[in-house]
């Protein structure tokens, strides 16, 4: 007997606020630049200055370089940034657009050419960044493969089964809730992996899953960062793999989404063992709907991100509706005795087999309420 209903989960608030405090140790969820600054002959620059500015935020990071010319940038939001290196008797060259994701280790090497006039070298099509402090392993889904790849279930991490080396099963898309698959990555087990949610732990204690804590809707996530091997000290708690959501935050211009989702059992194949008794697909309607909004509440200082899903659901895809219509077998009436059985489920044989007795026993066991244990179909 199909199972209707009308669920309505409760919303997931996600409200993050950024202010003007940084830490100034290199964490996970933030990112470093270094380099080196030269002139033409290859000689370093020394107290050349280095000016870093987010273009969402407005974070502002500057520092010089020593006497070898090497300079470090520590506690960089992910975000695109434009950097700026400028040295007495050179012209300044201006970088555009240079990202930084959470927990990456950026070089950017720059050689300054003499200064000519009032001349600036802005540079556009910025050279390919490579992270060279490290040997980890791992990939990074940015806000545009959260979006488009295809989710079930409205649940980023179904898109860990995408990432080099991951494992997991198949997603069943009639179940509904979180529907979060058990991944195993590399090998390891599953309950090895080690979650966080911007930095903080949001692993279940017993089985390292995000099976205590919201897990937030797409639009809200910045990036999920998986590190699947060879990572440093500062991945603590991971056996096996990393698995890093990031959250969006607000800017100094205020920006939002409107988004919904629709599924209908019409768009779908039916089960092939209902299509065999001839029952028609069951329902499965999902409408996932949801709003996020950020902004400023100070310029360059503070912002706001908030972020609110819905889910209204109506689903009959159950396990009952194979119990009940397909498993169990049609020569099975409300007459459980051994002769009526080799008679109904036997009749085509000459020689009809004998009945085992616990089988037999188990097919009459009656529950408290007179209903049998193993019901007719």
């Amino acid at each position: 007997m199909s199972l209707r209903g009308k669920l309505a989960l409760p919303f997931t608030l996600w409200l993050s606020l950024f202010g003007n405090l940084r830490s100034y140790a290199q964490s996970q969820t933030s990112a470093r630049l270094t380099g080196t600054v030269r002139d033409p002959q290859g000689q370093s620059i020394p107290q050349a200055k280095i000016q870093c500015r987010a273009n969402a935020t407005g974070e502002s990071h500057s520092t010089e370089t020593s006497e070898a010319g090497e300079f470090v940038l520590i506690a960089l939001s992910p975000d695109a940034y434009e950097v700026t290196i400028t040295a007495a008797g050179f012209a300044p060259s201006v970088y555009h657009g240079v990202t930084l994701g959470a927990g990456d280790n950026i070089v950017l090497n720059t050689t300054l050419q003499l200064a000519q006039n009032t001349t600036e070298i802005t540079i556009n099509d910025v050279q390919q960044l490579i992270q060279t402090e490290n040997s980890e392993l791992g990939v990074t889904l940015s806000t545009a493969s959260l979006t488009a790849l295809p989710l079930s279930s409205r649940n980023s991490l179904q898109l860990l089964s995408v990432t080099p080396g991951a494992s997991t099963s198949l997603t069943n898309n009639s179940a509904l809730g979180r529907n979060s698959p058990e991944v195993s990555i590399n090998g390891a087990r599953v309950a090895q992996n080690h979650y966080q949610i911007n930095g903080v732990d949001a692993d279940n204690v017993s089985m390292h899953d995000l099976g205590d804590v919201a897990v937030p809707a797409p639009e809200s996530i910045s990036e999920l960062k998986v590190q699947s091997s060879l990572y440093d000290a500062s991945v603590s708690g991971a056996g096996g793999s990393s698995i890093e959501l990031i959250t969006k935050n607000g800017g100094n211009s205020v920006h939002g989404s409107v988004y919904g989702y629709f599924r209908n059992e019409a768009f779908n194949a039916n089960d092939p063992n209902l299509k065999a008794v001839g029952i028609d697909r069951p329902a499965d309607r999902q409408n996932v709907y949801g709003a996020t909004v950020g902004g400023p509440i100070r310029k360059d200082r503070s912002f706001y991100f908030v972020s609110y899903q819905g889910l209204r659901a109506t689903n009959g895809a159950t396990g009952d509706s194979l119990y009940s219509n397909v498993m169990i077998d049609p020569c099975l009436t409300d007459d459980r005795s051994a002769a009526t059985l080799q008679s109904n489920c036997f009749s085509s044989q000459m020689v009809k087999p004998a009945i085992d007795p616990v089988s037999l026993a188990l097919l009459n066991y009656k529950l408290p309420d007179g209903k049998y244990l193993i019901p007719t179909p």
